[in-house]
């Protein structure tokens, strides 16, 4: 079994390999969306208050950790926001595709 800081490094890799792409709600401030990868159709609500960020994810519901939730607290970092957490770098900000 993975430990926490294991899932949280894995769930950080996979939002960068595969480009997570998080979007920000109109109007509902701490509220963003990610698509899903293998249902393109569905997507996922991200809640982020303080510290906490949750998704409604299937990863998130059983593991507490998910590529989404990674993806946004990067944006986040990127944007100025600081967590408590030392251990979590933001990722390289990506190009858009061509």
């Amino acid at each position: 079994m993975m430990t926490a800081a294991e899932l949280q490094a894995r769930a950080h890799q996979r939002a960068y390999e595969q480009r997570v792409s998080v979007r920000a709600v109109r109007n509902r401030p701490g509220y963003y969306t990610a698509r899903s990868r293998s249902e393109p159709r569905r997507r996922y609500t991200l809640v982020a208050l303080g510290d906490d960020i949750a998704s409604s994810c299937p990863g998130f519901h059983y593991r507490r950790h998910c590529k989404h939730v990674e993806a946004l607290r990067n944006r986040l970092a990127r944007e100025g926001r600081r967590f408590s957490d030392p251990h979590v770098a933001p990722l390289p900000a990506l190009r858009a595709a061509s």
